[in-house]
């Protein structure tokens, strides 16, 4: 068998845990890097009918409201997005 000290043995522990630990950082930083974000472009619309306030996706020709229930035509200007 291999005689090492605890000093060695110590500082090969250290370094294996290190080593696990580092890995882990890198898969999961490379695996985020990987994931693809997708931006949703909402603009902010009120209701023809009842005049309730909210949000849509933008160009989408038609929405309902969520308040009413009615439809509503898009007539929102594009370049004013969020």
């Amino acid at each position: 068998m291999i005689e090492i000290s605890s000093d060695t043995a110590c500082l090969l522990y250290v370094g294996a845990l290190v080593l696990l630990l580092l890995g882990v950082w890198i898969h999961y930083a490379h695996k985020a890097k990987k994931r693809e974000i997708v931006k949703l472009t909402t603009v902010h619309v009120t209701c023809e009918y009842c005049s309730h306030p909210y949000l849509i996706e933008a160009y989408t020709p038609f929405h309902r409201c969520p308040h009413c229930h009615c439809l509503n035509k898009n007539q929102v200007d594009h370049t004013q997005h969020r």
